[in-house]
């Protein structure tokens, strides 16, 4: 046991946040309530779309904490990258709820990601992959389609690909 108070975050600008915006401070714990009534609440069989747009609901409320934490104790900066986050979750939510059409588009989204790291490691890891992109899925003597039309091929390896690449190629 330490022989001095423990204590995280910067007491003497709690104060000054106050000060800043206490409208915010006043409607904040009504704001919480409104949030847990909605996380906690047991919504039984939900099909995806509704599981998706509740769990990004859950982000936003989860990055609104984490925001207050950080803007209350003077780490704004820290605050508004986190509120980025929190914005690109609302507007995924509303867009899904808008245009459930586009659910698929959400859930494929790893292709663009699994896109920019090949792209990496074609031009910055010194291993040689070449790739290219279908946005039709369709099938070449090239390679395997992984998802919805991302190719890859083994042309030359300067290097063991196998540990660096977080998934596998049959």
């Amino acid at each position: 046991m330490p022989d001095h108070e423990v204590s995280f975050g910067f007491h003497d600008f709690w104060q000054t946040a106050y000060e800043a915006f206490p409208r915010f401070w006043e409607v904040y714990p009504r704001l919480l309530e409104a949030i847990n009534s909605l996380v906690w609440r047991n919504y039984g069989e939900t099909n995806p779309l509704q599981h998706i747009i509740i769990n990004l609901g859950i982000v936003g409320a989860t990055s609104l904490s984490e925001i207050t934490t950080l803007a209350g104790n003077g780490l704004g900066l820290g605050a508004m990258k986190i509120a980025r986050s929190m914005l690109e979750s609302a507007i995924n939510a509303e867009f899904l709820r808008k245009f459930p059409e586009h659910l698929k588009d959400y859930f494929d989204w790893w292709i663009v990601e699994r896109y920019k790291l090949m792209k990496y490691v074609r031009t910055d890891s010194g291993t040689t992959v070449s790739f290219t992109y279908d946005p039709f899925g369709r099938r070449t003597s090239q390679g395997r389609v992984l998802g919805r039309g991302l190719f890859f091929l083994y042309a030359s390896a300067k290097t063991t690909i196998t540990p660096v690449l977080p998934f596998s190629v049959p």
